[in-house]
């Protein structure tokens, strides 16, 4: 923990902040987990789902309640294991669109295309606006773009910054981090794809 500070502070006092911060979010990350955040978000829905279940079963509650309470928790639990809210008539009908065409689409591709989704009665179609096809090719443009700049300094950082092991680590952390970032809003394309190819079936059929 010292040396980390004695490098943090010898790297602003250079000019070189942004090595610094990289070498201080490198710490925090180490001391963090995410896995207690999610641990406890777990701990907290399930112990709503268990105050649902205690208001189902009380004889204070009227049974109009009752009912919207059961509503909320179908609702709720559907979400937690589907990835998708929505009212009970649109689970029943992705449920069965999921049973007719299972062995050709997972579940986690419907729910990546249900915002594209039109549902017409117990049929479901797909409509993708022209606005939606021009913003697939920003995503794709802009993840490129920051994969290839990552990519870059990755490069930097290999090919000129080997004699000073730091900031080749900075310049590898920085790098990484830039590829890691298009990879990850390239996965804003991933319901535009899917829809695409569930659209396409649909039209085959």
């Amino acid at each position: 923990m010292g040396n980390f500070i004695e490098q943090f502070m010898n790297y602003i006092n250079a000019g070189n902040i942004w090595i610094g911060l990289l070498l201080l979010l490198l710490l925090y990350v180490i001391k963090k987990s995410p896995i207690k955040v999610l641990a406890y978000l777990d701990e907290k829905k399930l112990k709503n789902f268990e105050q649902a279940n205690l208001l189902l079963e009380s004889e204070a509650i009227g049974d109009e309640y009752k009912q919207f309470i059961k509503e909320e928790l179908e609702r709720a639990i559907f979400k937690k294991y589907a990835g998708i809210s929505t009212d009970r008539k649109t689970r029943k009908i992705l449920c069965e669109f999921y049973e007719t065409h299972k062995d050709t689409f997972l579940w986690d591709q419907i729910r990546w295309a249900y915002k594209y989704m039109v549902f017409d009665g117990n049929e479901v179609s797909i409509k993708i606006s022209p606005f939606s096809n021009i913003g697939r090719w920003i995503v794709t443009v802009y993840s490129w773009m920051i994969a290839i700049v990552g990519l870059t300094v990755l490069a930097i950082g290999v090919f000129y910054m080997h004699s000073d092991y730091l900031q080749l680590i900075g310049y590898s952390i920085l790098g990484a981090f830039l590829i890691f970032m298009g990879l990850l809003f390239s996965s804003m394309n991933f319901s535009y794809h899917n829809a695409v190819k569930i659209k396409k079936y649909l039209k085959n059929l």
